[in-house]
Protein backbone atom coordinates (compact mmCIF):
# COMPACT_ATOMS: atom_id res chain seq x y z
CA UNK A 1 0.00 0.00 0.00
CA UNK A 2 1.19 3.48 -1.21
CA UNK A 3 1.93 5.74 1.85
CA UNK A 4 0.31 9.38 1.47
CA UNK A 5 -0.16 13.05 3.05
CA UNK A 6 -2.31 13.09 5.93
CA UNK A 7 -4.26 16.03 6.73
CA UNK A 8 -4.55 16.46 10.26
CA UNK A 9 -5.66 19.95 10.21
CA UNK A 10 -9.23 19.53 10.75
CA UNK A 11 -8.02 17.31 14.20
CA UNK A 12 -7.65 18.51 17.80
CA UNK A 13 -5.02 17.87 20.70
CA UNK A 14 -5.48 17.67 23.89
CA UNK A 15 -8.92 18.02 24.41
CA UNK A 16 -11.62 15.33 24.92
CA UNK A 17 -12.86 12.62 27.63
CA UNK A 18 -10.07 10.52 29.48
CA UNK A 19 -11.48 7.07 29.37
CA UNK A 20 -8.48 5.35 30.15
CA UNK A 21 -7.40 7.34 33.35
CA UNK A 22 -5.29 10.55 34.56
CA UNK A 23 -2.16 9.19 33.63
CA UNK A 24 -3.09 9.10 29.76
CA UNK A 25 -1.59 11.67 27.38
CA UNK A 26 -4.79 12.58 25.02
CA UNK A 27 -2.59 13.55 21.93
CA UNK A 28 -4.96 13.54 19.15
CA UNK A 29 -8.91 13.84 18.54
CA UNK A 30 -11.84 14.55 16.14
CA UNK A 31 -14.53 13.67 13.85
CA UNK A 32 -14.70 10.61 12.12
CA UNK A 33 -15.68 13.10 9.25
CA UNK A 34 -12.85 15.41 9.57
CA UNK A 35 -10.46 11.63 9.36
CA UNK A 36 -11.32 8.24 8.35
CA UNK A 37 -10.84 5.37 9.99
CA UNK A 38 -8.23 4.37 7.77
CA UNK A 39 -6.31 7.28 7.80
CA UNK A 40 -6.25 7.34 11.60
CA UNK A 41 -4.87 3.87 11.29
CA UNK A 42 -2.37 4.86 9.20
CA UNK A 43 -0.88 7.86 10.90
CA UNK A 44 -0.80 5.45 14.09
CA UNK A 45 1.20 2.93 11.97
CA UNK A 46 3.82 5.25 10.59
CA UNK A 47 4.16 7.08 13.53
CA UNK A 48 4.84 4.39 15.04
CA UNK A 49 2.61 5.12 18.22
CA UNK A 50 1.81 2.75 21.53
CA UNK A 51 -1.04 3.90 23.27
CA UNK A 52 -4.99 3.16 22.79
CA UNK A 53 -7.42 4.78 20.07
CA UNK A 54 -10.94 5.24 21.98
CA UNK A 55 -13.88 5.01 19.17
CA UNK A 56 -16.98 6.51 19.67
CA UNK A 57 -20.44 6.21 17.95
CA UNK A 58 -23.65 7.24 19.82
CA UNK A 59 -23.73 4.54 22.84
CA UNK A 60 -20.85 1.96 21.01
CA UNK A 61 -17.57 2.38 22.60
CA UNK A 62 -14.16 0.60 20.80
CA UNK A 63 -10.81 0.72 21.80
CA UNK A 64 -7.96 -0.49 19.83
CA UNK A 65 -4.85 -1.09 21.64
CA UNK A 66 -0.99 -0.17 20.06
CA UNK A 67 2.76 -1.28 20.46
CA UNK A 68 5.30 0.82 18.06
CA UNK A 69 2.75 1.19 15.41
CA UNK A 70 0.93 -2.42 15.66
CA UNK A 71 -2.70 -3.52 16.99
CA UNK A 72 -2.20 -5.77 19.85
CA UNK A 73 -6.05 -5.46 21.42
CA UNK A 74 -8.78 -4.58 21.39
CA UNK A 75 -11.97 -4.27 22.94
CA UNK A 76 -15.72 -3.41 22.56
CA UNK A 77 -18.97 -2.94 24.48
CA UNK A 78 -20.98 -4.31 21.60
CA UNK A 79 -22.28 -7.38 23.09
CA UNK A 80 -21.29 -9.33 19.37
CA UNK A 81 -17.81 -8.24 19.66
CA UNK A 82 -17.15 -9.28 23.06
CA UNK A 83 -14.07 -11.71 23.45
CA UNK A 84 -16.59 -14.19 25.39
CA UNK A 85 -18.88 -13.98 22.29
CA UNK A 86 -16.51 -15.39 19.57
CA UNK A 87 -15.05 -18.09 21.66
CA UNK A 88 -18.40 -19.38 22.54
CA UNK A 89 -19.38 -18.74 18.53
CA UNK A 90 -16.09 -20.15 17.39
CA UNK A 91 -17.37 -23.16 19.63
CA UNK A 92 -13.52 -22.97 21.48
CA UNK A 93 -15.41 -23.21 24.84
CA UNK A 94 -19.22 -24.16 26.07
CA UNK A 95 -21.47 -21.08 27.62
CA UNK A 96 -21.11 -22.72 30.56
CA UNK A 97 -17.29 -22.64 30.77
CA UNK A 98 -17.67 -19.15 29.72
CA UNK A 99 -19.86 -18.29 32.48
CA UNK A 100 -17.64 -19.83 34.85
CA UNK A 101 -14.57 -18.19 33.78
CA UNK A 102 -16.15 -14.59 33.94
CA UNK A 103 -17.22 -15.32 37.31
CA UNK A 104 -13.54 -16.25 38.06
CA UNK A 105 -11.97 -13.11 35.93
CA UNK A 106 -14.58 -10.82 38.40
CA UNK A 107 -12.12 -12.07 41.49
CA UNK A 108 -9.14 -12.10 40.23
CA UNK A 109 -9.00 -9.20 37.92
CA UNK A 110 -7.24 -10.84 35.23
CA UNK A 111 -8.09 -10.69 31.65
CA UNK A 112 -10.59 -13.40 30.55
CA UNK A 113 -8.17 -15.00 28.30
CA UNK A 114 -5.24 -16.34 31.04
CA UNK A 115 -8.10 -16.97 33.10
CA UNK A 116 -8.93 -19.84 30.44
CA UNK A 117 -5.15 -20.61 29.68
CA UNK A 118 -4.46 -20.77 33.65
CA UNK A 119 -7.40 -22.96 34.52
CA UNK A 120 -6.07 -24.94 31.53
CA UNK A 121 -9.07 -24.37 29.13
CA UNK A 122 -7.51 -23.44 25.93
CA UNK A 123 -4.18 -22.70 24.75
CA UNK A 124 -2.06 -19.82 24.08
CA UNK A 125 -2.00 -20.29 20.47
CA UNK A 126 -5.72 -20.46 20.56
CA UNK A 127 -6.52 -17.81 22.67
CA UNK A 128 -4.12 -15.30 19.92
CA UNK A 129 -6.23 -17.20 16.93
CA UNK A 130 -9.58 -15.71 18.68
CA UNK A 131 -8.28 -12.49 19.49
CA UNK A 132 -7.25 -11.77 15.94
CA UNK A 133 -10.76 -12.47 14.61
CA UNK A 134 -12.37 -10.86 16.96
CA UNK A 135 -9.69 -7.72 16.44
CA UNK A 136 -10.00 -7.85 13.16
CA UNK A 137 -14.10 -8.09 12.95
CA UNK A 138 -14.47 -4.73 15.55
CA UNK A 139 -12.16 -3.26 12.62
CA UNK A 140 -13.78 -4.07 10.01
CA UNK A 141 -17.30 -3.59 11.30
CA UNK A 142 -15.79 0.36 12.24
CA UNK A 143 -15.04 0.74 8.70
CA UNK A 144 -18.60 1.04 7.69
CA UNK A 145 -18.60 4.31 10.43
CA UNK A 146 -19.44 7.58 8.38
CA UNK A 147 -19.59 9.72 11.42
CA UNK A 148 -18.53 9.32 15.40
CA UNK A 149 -15.79 10.89 17.70
CA UNK A 150 -12.10 9.52 17.94
CA UNK A 151 -9.42 9.82 20.87
CA UNK A 152 -5.75 8.62 20.78
CA UNK A 153 -4.30 8.19 24.19
CA UNK A 154 0.07 8.27 24.12
CA UNK A 155 0.37 5.45 26.99
CA UNK A 156 3.13 2.75 27.71
CA UNK A 157 1.25 -1.09 26.42
CA UNK A 158 -0.51 -2.80 29.50
CA UNK A 159 2.09 -4.70 31.50
CA UNK A 160 -1.15 -6.77 32.79
CA UNK A 161 -1.52 -7.49 29.20
CA UNK A 162 0.43 -10.94 28.31
CA UNK A 163 -0.97 -12.45 25.52
CA UNK A 164 -0.97 -10.13 22.26
CA UNK A 165 -1.10 -9.43 18.92
CA UNK A 166 1.09 -7.88 16.29
CA UNK A 167 -1.53 -7.13 13.96
CA UNK A 168 0.09 -5.10 10.45
CA UNK A 169 -1.60 -2.10 9.93
CA UNK A 170 -1.50 -1.55 6.40
CA UNK A 171 -3.03 -5.30 5.52
CA UNK A 172 -6.18 -4.11 7.66
CA UNK A 173 -6.62 -0.65 6.01
CA UNK A 174 -6.50 -3.04 2.67
CA UNK A 175 -8.85 -5.63 3.74
CA UNK A 176 -11.09 -3.26 5.16
CA UNK A 177 -11.25 -1.20 2.28
CA UNK A 178 -11.97 -4.48 0.12
CA UNK A 179 -15.13 -5.40 2.67
CA UNK A 180 -16.59 -2.17 2.33
CA UNK A 181 -16.88 -2.20 -1.59
CA UNK A 182 -18.11 -5.77 -0.97
CA UNK A 183 -20.77 -4.78 1.69
CA UNK A 184 -22.13 -2.25 -0.54
CA UNK A 185 -23.12 -5.25 -3.36
CA UNK A 186 -23.95 -7.20 -1.23
CA UNK A 187 -26.64 -5.09 0.65
CA UNK A 188 -27.92 -4.20 -2.87
CA UNK A 189 -29.24 -7.97 -2.72
CA UNK A 190 -29.74 -8.72 0.75
CA UNK A 191 -30.84 -5.29 2.34
CA UNK A 192 -30.43 -6.53 6.58
CA UNK A 193 -29.29 -9.45 8.56
CA UNK A 194 -32.88 -10.83 9.39
CA UNK A 195 -32.90 -11.47 5.71
CA UNK A 196 -34.36 -15.24 4.90
CA UNK A 197 -34.03 -17.05 1.51
CA UNK A 198 -36.34 -19.29 -0.56
CA UNK A 199 -33.92 -22.38 -2.06
CA UNK A 200 -34.94 -22.41 -5.83
CA UNK A 201 -32.79 -25.77 -7.01
CA UNK A 202 -30.32 -28.11 -5.38
CA UNK A 203 -27.52 -27.62 -8.14
CA UNK A 204 -24.22 -29.25 -8.94
CA UNK A 205 -20.84 -28.41 -8.59
CA UNK A 206 -21.19 -26.34 -5.77
CA UNK A 207 -18.71 -25.90 -3.17
CA UNK A 208 -18.98 -27.19 0.53
CA UNK A 209 -19.82 -24.22 2.37
CA UNK A 210 -23.11 -23.24 -0.37
CA UNK A 211 -24.66 -26.75 0.10
CA UNK A 212 -24.19 -26.30 3.71
CA UNK A 213 -25.90 -22.75 3.31
CA UNK A 214 -28.23 -24.08 0.83
CA UNK A 215 -29.50 -26.76 3.70
CA UNK A 216 -29.26 -24.30 6.76
CA UNK A 217 -31.28 -22.01 4.48
CA UNK A 218 -34.00 -23.95 3.56
CA UNK A 219 -35.18 -24.29 7.21
CA UNK A 220 -36.21 -20.78 7.01
CA UNK A 221 -33.11 -19.19 9.24
CA UNK A 222 -31.92 -15.38 8.67
CA UNK A 223 -28.69 -14.75 7.15
CA UNK A 224 -27.36 -13.53 10.84
CA UNK A 225 -28.36 -17.43 12.19
CA UNK A 226 -26.92 -19.16 8.74
CA UNK A 227 -23.16 -17.10 10.13
CA UNK A 228 -23.58 -18.16 13.38
CA UNK A 229 -24.89 -22.11 12.58
CA UNK A 230 -21.56 -22.06 10.22
CA UNK A 231 -18.63 -20.50 12.75
CA UNK A 232 -18.45 -17.67 9.85
CA UNK A 233 -18.76 -13.75 10.14
CA UNK A 234 -22.05 -12.24 8.87
CA UNK A 235 -19.75 -10.89 6.18
CA UNK A 236 -18.91 -14.37 4.87
CA UNK A 237 -22.10 -15.83 5.06
CA UNK A 238 -23.50 -12.80 2.87
CA UNK A 239 -20.51 -13.40 0.26
CA UNK A 240 -21.71 -16.67 0.10
CA UNK A 241 -26.17 -15.80 -0.19
CA UNK A 242 -24.84 -13.45 -2.53
CA UNK A 243 -22.70 -16.12 -5.25
CA UNK A 244 -26.40 -18.30 -4.71
CA UNK A 245 -28.36 -15.74 -5.76
CA UNK A 246 -26.60 -14.60 -8.75
CA UNK A 247 -26.17 -18.20 -9.45
CA UNK A 248 -30.46 -18.73 -9.03
CA UNK A 249 -30.12 -21.32 -6.32
CA UNK A 250 -31.48 -19.21 -3.96
CA UNK A 251 -33.98 -16.15 -3.80
CA UNK A 252 -34.80 -13.49 -1.44
CA UNK A 253 -37.90 -14.19 0.77
CA UNK A 254 -38.48 -11.70 3.42
CA UNK A 255 -36.52 -8.84 4.95
CA UNK A 256 -37.10 -7.88 8.57
CA UNK A 257 -35.38 -4.68 10.45
CA UNK A 258 -32.09 -5.34 11.64
CA UNK A 259 -30.92 -3.30 15.50
CA UNK A 260 -28.84 -1.47 15.14
CA UNK A 261 -25.55 -2.10 17.55
CA UNK A 262 -25.54 1.23 19.32
CA UNK A 263 -29.22 0.66 20.29
CA UNK A 264 -29.11 -3.08 21.66
CA UNK A 265 -26.17 -1.08 23.90
CA UNK A 266 -28.12 1.57 24.88
CA UNK A 267 -31.35 -0.65 26.04
CA UNK A 268 -28.63 -3.12 27.80
CA UNK A 269 -27.06 -0.07 29.90
CA UNK A 270 -30.82 0.90 31.02
CA UNK A 271 -31.77 -2.38 32.26
CA UNK A 272 -28.46 -3.40 33.87
CA UNK A 273 -29.18 0.13 35.46
CA UNK A 274 -32.50 -0.70 36.78
CA UNK A 275 -31.81 -4.38 37.91
CA UNK A 276 -28.94 -3.52 40.15
CA UNK A 277 -31.46 -0.97 41.22
CA UNK A 278 -34.22 -3.44 41.93
CA UNK A 279 -31.67 -5.95 43.63
CA UNK A 280 -30.46 -3.03 46.09
CA UNK A 281 -33.68 -2.08 46.68
CA UNK A 282 -34.40 -5.99 48.18
CA UNK A 283 -37.20 -6.19 45.05
CA UNK A 284 -35.35 -9.58 43.86
CA UNK A 285 -38.29 -10.94 41.56
CA UNK A 286 -37.92 -7.99 39.49
CA UNK A 287 -34.12 -7.78 39.16
CA UNK A 288 -34.36 -11.42 38.31
CA UNK A 289 -36.96 -10.39 35.55
CA UNK A 290 -34.89 -7.22 33.90
CA UNK A 291 -32.07 -9.56 33.63
CA UNK A 292 -33.42 -12.40 32.14
CA UNK A 293 -34.42 -8.80 29.67
CA UNK A 294 -30.82 -8.39 29.24
CA UNK A 295 -30.17 -11.96 28.25
CA UNK A 296 -32.56 -11.83 25.72
CA UNK A 297 -30.91 -8.97 24.27
CA UNK A 298 -27.24 -10.54 25.02
CA UNK A 299 -27.82 -14.71 25.94
CA UNK A 300 -23.50 -14.28 27.34
CA UNK A 301 -23.96 -10.75 29.13
CA UNK A 302 -22.00 -11.47 32.11
CA UNK A 303 -23.19 -8.67 34.68
CA UNK A 304 -26.76 -10.62 33.87
CA UNK A 305 -25.75 -14.10 34.53
CA UNK A 306 -23.48 -13.10 37.67
CA UNK A 307 -26.88 -10.57 38.95
CA UNK A 308 -28.91 -14.03 38.72
CA UNK A 309 -26.46 -16.13 40.44
CA UNK A 310 -26.65 -13.77 43.28
CA UNK A 311 -30.40 -13.81 42.98
CA UNK A 312 -30.21 -17.42 42.85
CA UNK A 313 -27.44 -18.01 45.86
CA UNK A 314 -29.77 -15.49 48.17
CA UNK A 315 -32.85 -18.01 47.35
CA UNK A 316 -30.01 -20.89 48.14
CA UNK A 317 -30.17 -19.10 52.06
CA UNK A 318 -32.41 -20.61 54.47
CA UNK A 319 -32.47 -17.44 56.06
CA UNK A 320 -33.84 -15.79 52.68
CA UNK A 321 -37.18 -17.25 52.53
CA UNK A 322 -39.65 -19.08 54.69
CA UNK A 323 -39.40 -23.06 55.21
CA UNK A 324 -41.40 -24.41 52.66
CA UNK A 325 -44.77 -26.27 53.87
CA UNK A 326 -44.35 -29.75 52.35
CA UNK A 327 -48.67 -29.48 52.17
CA UNK A 328 -48.29 -26.49 49.76
CA UNK A 329 -48.86 -27.34 46.11
CA UNK A 330 -46.51 -25.04 43.59
CA UNK A 331 -47.89 -23.81 40.13
CA UNK A 332 -45.56 -22.19 37.55
CA UNK A 333 -46.57 -18.69 37.12
CA UNK A 334 -44.05 -17.96 33.83
CA UNK A 335 -43.71 -19.60 30.29
CA UNK A 336 -40.96 -22.01 30.67
CA UNK A 337 -40.42 -22.36 27.32
CA UNK A 338 -39.47 -18.57 26.34
CA UNK A 339 -35.68 -18.94 25.08
CA UNK A 340 -35.11 -15.57 26.72
CA UNK A 341 -35.36 -17.49 30.80
CA UNK A 342 -32.13 -19.49 31.55
CA UNK A 343 -32.35 -22.78 33.88
CA UNK A 344 -29.62 -25.44 35.51
CA UNK A 345 -29.96 -28.72 34.72
CA UNK A 346 -31.10 -29.25 38.61
CA UNK A 347 -34.06 -26.67 38.05
CA UNK A 348 -35.27 -28.39 34.45
CA UNK A 349 -35.22 -31.67 36.40
CA UNK A 350 -37.67 -30.05 39.72
CA UNK A 351 -39.58 -27.85 36.91
CA UNK A 352 -40.48 -31.30 35.10
CA UNK A 353 -42.47 -32.48 38.02
CA UNK A 354 -44.54 -29.47 39.06
CA UNK A 355 -47.79 -29.88 37.18
CA UNK A 356 -50.40 -28.01 39.42
CA UNK A 357 -51.40 -31.47 41.59
CA UNK A 358 -48.24 -32.69 43.31
CA UNK A 359 -47.52 -30.88 46.70
CA UNK A 360 -44.13 -30.31 47.93
CA UNK A 361 -43.44 -33.68 49.72
CA UNK A 362 -44.69 -35.52 46.88
CA UNK A 363 -42.36 -33.24 44.65
CA UNK A 364 -39.70 -34.28 46.58
CA UNK A 365 -40.10 -38.12 46.66
CA UNK A 366 -40.56 -37.92 42.36
CA UNK A 367 -37.64 -35.82 42.10
CA UNK A 368 -34.36 -37.41 41.11
CA UNK A 369 -32.60 -34.69 42.92
CA UNK A 370 -31.82 -35.21 46.79
CA UNK A 371 -34.77 -33.64 49.21
CA UNK A 372 -32.04 -30.67 50.18
CA UNK A 373 -31.32 -30.28 46.54
CA UNK A 374 -35.23 -29.90 45.41
CA UNK A 375 -36.22 -27.95 48.39
CA UNK A 376 -33.36 -25.34 47.60
CA UNK A 377 -34.74 -25.01 43.99
CA UNK A 378 -38.25 -24.48 45.04
CA UNK A 379 -36.82 -21.07 47.00
CA UNK A 380 -35.00 -20.34 44.06
CA UNK A 381 -37.82 -20.46 42.04
CA UNK A 382 -39.97 -18.70 44.93
CA UNK A 383 -37.22 -15.94 45.38
CA UNK A 384 -37.20 -15.29 41.21
CA UNK A 385 -41.18 -15.50 41.27
CA UNK A 386 -41.33 -18.28 38.99
CA UNK A 387 -43.84 -19.98 40.67
CA UNK A 388 -46.11 -19.39 43.46
CA UNK A 389 -48.30 -21.71 46.25
CA UNK A 390 -51.75 -23.38 46.62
Amino acid sequence: MQKRNINISSVSVGAGPNPGGQEDTLVLSGSLKSMCLSDLLQWIALGRKTGKLFLERDSLNNFLYFKEGRIISSSSNNPRESFGHFLVTLRQITEAQLFKALVMQHKRKKPLGEILVEDGLLTEEIILKVLDVKTRETIFDMFSWTEGKFFFYEEDAPEKLKIMLALDVSALIFEGIKRIDDWTRIREQIPCNSSTFSVRSEGTGLSESEEQVLQIARKGRTLGQIALDLNISEYEAGQIISQLMESKHITLDSTGEDRKPEETVRVIRKLIKRGDAEFKEGRFDASFRTFQEVLGLDSLNQYAKIYILKIRNRANNPHTSDSLQKRKIPILRMDTQSEEVVFTPQEIQVMAQINGERDVETLIKASPLSEEDTLNVLKRFLTCNIISFR
